[in-house]
């Protein structure tokens, strides 16, 4: 890389997978938070034994300040994670079977 022009590429290159990277941290995030929060509910708990089941802090913010681009912005919705991780909890619940 020695020119301009092609560090210019590289760093579009860079901010699409920047951009893709925060979209499945969003995705994954939301998906295990859901599910721990699904087996903590008494409904689920009393099948399992694995404790603790809630790795995450709660957090009332959308994506930290500090992983935001100017020039690469996320497509990850800019409002509270937890609403998401309460609805994916309500969908996993409401599949719940009972064993």
């Amino acid at each position: 890389m020695a020119t301009a022009s092609e560090m210019l590429a590289a760093r579009a290159t860079a901010g699409a997978r920047y951009e893709a990277a925060l979209e499945e941290l969003y995705a994954a995030y939301v998906d295990l938070a859901g599910l721990e929060l699904a087996l903590a509910n008494d409904r689920v708990a009393r099948f399992h034994s694995a404790l603790p089941v809630r790795s995450f802090l709660v957090e009332n913010g959308g994506i930290p300040n500090r992983l935001k681009h100017p020039v690469y912005p996320s497509t990850v919705p800019d409002q509270p994670w937890q609403d998401a991780v309460a609805a994916a909890a309500a969908t996993k619940l409401a599949a719940f079977s009972g064993s």
